[in-house]
């Protein structure tokens, strides 16, 4: 990445809820949205950070999963204390969304389902 190094992704939040007396459903709703955040001063804190909301399914359906996700990235020093949000979705959203997937199968794992295997992200194609 130019600029930006993959740092960790941690899960703030995780729900999973399983109503297995509602019939399964061949298309399930998956969403997410979120936010980045800049430090003001770059020289206390070099890192960036994407915030997700994820949801798989919605209330009504037989899985609900949601996650809220934290991804950092260092910043590196050659591209200066001014960061764009844009210059972060850019070269920060890919990898991301592609360790959002990742996540979203262990945790999927960990409730002990099967995995949720989600396809690439319109975004992740963009690196």
């Amino acid at each position: 990445m130019n600029g930006f190094s993959f740092k960790r992704q941690s899960v703030e939040e995780a729900h999973f809820v399983e109503h297995s007396e509602i019939e399964k459903k061949k298309n399930i709703e998956v969403g997410v949205e979120g936010g980045i955040l800049i430090p003001k001063d770059f020289s206390k804190d070099r890192t960036v950070a994407v915030k997700l909301n994820f949801h798989f399914g919605q209330e009504g359906d037989r899985i609900v999963f949601t996650l809220k996700t934290t991804t950092v990235f260092d910043v590196d020093e050659s591209l200066g204390n001014d960061i764009a949000d844009s210059k972060v979705e850019s070269e920060c959203l890919p990898i991301t969304l592609a360790q959002l997937r990742k996540t979203v199968k262990n945790v999927s794992e960990a409730y002990g389902r099967g995995p949720i295997d989600l396809p690439p992200f319109d975004e992740e194609n963009n690196e």
